[in-house]
């Protein structure tokens, strides 16, 4: 699975302009690159998620009460589709399974033109574990720490497959760059399938391109 995600990345980071080259060098999460590098990236397990509650609210959507206590709004139209965790059907409301759904991945490298980075965001989820993909919500805070300047991309989207990549751009010059997975409103990246809900881990990179 790991070396299919990453020609998926090989291949999508070739389609955003002919002759771009990318080295992808694996970090822990968290870790820090000895010296600065041409590209960073990161993949953390994601977590199978209970749902123990749904509430429907105005205009069409719903918030959704998860096992380890965050709630998530959706659309009505996909809350209505979650299954509710209750000890009638053998899962618990607190039932929380770490890294065993899928994995959530961040890769970052320098723009051709030396002006900040670029990035490739993530993830890929077990069938057997979420059942069939329709919808997920996502999100990429990227900061250039040197200067203390943040960027946030979100994304919200109706999906039917198992497995998605997305990118972003941080044009904030040279320095050093953080990027992780979360929304703006400081949640992690969910996605919703027919048989569960997998909730991403803080998939995190530090990069320096201060050499560029």
């Amino acid at each position: 699975m790991k070396s299919m995600k990453l020609n998926l990345v090989l291949r999508y980071l070739c389609s955003l302009g002919a002759g771009l080259f990318v080295v992808l060098v694996p970090l822990s999460s968290g870790a820090v690159p000895a010296q600065a590098a041409s590209s960073t990236s990161t993949s953390v397990p994601m977590t199978l998620v209970g749902v123990s509650n749904s509430v429907q609210l105005a205009n069409g959507m719903s918030e959704l009460t998860l096992s380890n206590g965050q709630e998530v709004t959706v659309p009505t139209t996909v809350a209505s589709r979650v299954k509710i965790s209750t000890p009638s059907n053998g899962v618990q409301p607190d039932t929380t399974i770490t890294g065993d759904c899928g994995t959530s991945d961040i890769y970052i490298y320098a723009n051709s033109n030396n002006s900040g980075i670029t990035g490739v965001t993530g993830w890929d989820v077990n069938y057997q574990d979420v059942g069939t993909v329709y919808y997920f919500q996502w999100g990429v805070d990227t900061t250039n720490v040197t200067y203390n300047r943040s960027a946030q991309v979100d994304w919200d989207e109706d999906y039917a497959q198992q497995s998605w990549l997305g990118s972003f751009d941080d044009i904030q010059g040279t320095g050093h760059y953080h990027s992780e997975v979360i929304q703006s409103d400081g949640s992690p990246g969910y996605v919703f399938g027919t048989t569960g809900v997998c909730e991403s881990a803080s998939a995190a990179v530090l990069y320096s391109n201060t050499d560029v």
